[in-house]
């Protein structure tokens, strides 16, 4: 399987959890905020910025597992740029053929992949500090995408954000 295909496959597998939860929603609404407050160029930099704050804590994740993977998030975040970028530009152009102007589209998958990347970096932000208040709030809901990120179990994560758990 190339490397491309593989995000692709946990792009979609992100999406879903995203939006099978309320902190996924919430994330969701806040992003479509911020893509309504500009135009298409605006929505494509919304996701390259939430692309690189993920890629950075997801570093600053593993650096605090002592697990430095630098190489293969670069290569990843790379391909989800390509994904990403790709799909809206396709879209645009797709748009601009039809003569549509209002680049709702455009709009609808910045929305989808600036979730995905919060909903991501919220997870690496909890593995780094896990009495992080604001999301510690929503800590609930992160135990899956902690557990992917440390390959442990649920149950391993939900003790490592109640404090009983270091996994180093």
């Amino acid at each position: 399987m190339t490397q491309l295909s593989i995000v692709f496959e946990r792009i979609l597998d992100s999406i879903q959890k995203v939006f099978s939860n309320l902190f996924g929603w919430i994330i969701a609404v806040f992003t479509a905020y911020l893509s309504w407050l500009g135009d298409d160029s605006g929505s494509i930099l919304l996701v390259i910025v939430a692309l690189v704050w993920d890629m950075a804590w997801g570093i600053a994740a593993a650096m605090k597992r002592h697990n430095f993977v630098l190489s293969y998030l670069l290569r990843e975040t790379f391909c989800k740029i390509i994904v990403y970028v790709g799909a809206m530009s396709i879209v645009l152009f797709a748009e601009r053929m039809l003569g549509l102007t209002s680049g709702l589209t455009v709009r609808i998958i910045a929305v989808i992949a600036t979730s995905v990347e919060l909903f991501s970096s919220a997870g690496n932000i909890l593995i780094i500090k896990p009495d992080f208040v604001f999301v510690r709030f929503f800590g609930k809901y992160l135990v899956g995408e902690i557990a992917d990120k440390m390959k442990i179990s649920h149950d391993e994560a939900r003790q490592m954000l109640d404090g009983n758990f270091s996994k180093e």
